[in-house]
């Protein structure tokens, strides 16, 4: 009867005169036995049921000390307690911090498409230049095969610009962000404070570090470039048997592209050179 279990009673009747006390009685006892409620307690003695609450009550205690600690709550002259402002504008500020960092996460991604965007119109931008600009036209011929070569997918002189014009933009943009920081490390480190020596010491090794940063971004954009006039270097050594009284007035159509790749003019030689690469290309 007692406990999580449950009991079945089979109450059995006659319709017999002479059984009647007896089915009378067994269903008395039956009602009787169905009427049974069970109250569940805890089987706990007094020592510990003091215990739990003293624990509940020493938790509470703990939280409240931790408010006033973080400032949530504060004790007025007069002893009474109330919540601190400063605690919800805390609040309210961390949550705009929040949305900001939100906010700045999606405008670096637009950024980054931008710049992949940019690199390729500069690269597309360069490369018609190229083929219509200068002082000597090159043939109608010439140009529409050049132009339908561009737009193919097999193009390898305008994906190496476009990777390298990609490549060179983020370098820019690391430069910049480097300064950046550099100059806000010099701010700060020119302000007279009375901070101790390893204070000091941890602002020199952040300004150290700036510079180290912008001298790593310089010696990379320096790489590249130093890579181009490589591979301008090992196509003039594949082209030997090229004419070069043919490609005096295409060398000034080139010089527009190989100086938004390289940043600086190039020599006569190295003109001819990826005109070259064009013409074994087409």
């Amino acid at each position: 009867m007692p406990g999580n279990s449950q009991t079945v009673m089979i109450a059995c009747v006659s319709p017999s005169d002479r059984d009647f006390m007896e089915t009378l009685n067994t269903l008395k006892y039956a009602n009787r036995a169905r009427n049974i409620k069970n109250r569940v307690t805890i089987n706990q003695d007094k020592s510990s049921r003091t215990i739990t609450l003293l624990r509940q009550e020493i938790q509470q205690l703990q939280l409240e000390l931790q408010e006033y600690k973080q400032g949530k709550r504060v004790v007025g002259e007069d002893g009474v307690e109330s919540v601190n402002d400063m605690f919800h504008e805390n609040m309210m500020l961390q949550t705009e911090i929040n949305k900001m960092r939100t906010r700045v996460k999606a405008m670096q991604e637009t950024i980054d498409a931008l710049s992949s965007k940019n690199s390729q119109l500069l690269a597309e931008k360069a490369t018609v230049g190229w083929i219509t600009s200068g002082g000597n036209k090159l043939d109608c011929d010439k140009v529409d095969k050049l132009v339908l070569g561009c737009s193919g997918s097999d193009n390898d002189v305008t994906e190496l610009i476009q990777g390298y014009l990609k490549e060179i933009e983020e370098l820019r943009a690391k430069l910049l962000e480097s300064e950046s920081t550099c100059q806000q490390l010099r701010k700060v480190a020119s302000r007279p404070t009375n901070r101790s020596s390893n204070t000091g010491q941890f602002e020199l090794s952040l300004s150290s570090s700036a510079v180290s940063v912008i001298e790593e971004a310089k010696k990379e954009l320096n790489r590249d470039r130093e890579a181009v006039s490589r591979i301008l270097a090992q196509e003039r050594e594949k082209r030997d048997g090229a004419e070069e009284g043919e490609s005096d007035g295409e060398d000034r159509d080139l010089e527009p592209l190989v100086w938004c790749v390289t940043g600086s003019p190039l020599s006569h030689a190295s003109l001819s050179l990826v005109l070259g690469h064009f013409s074994l290309l087409y």
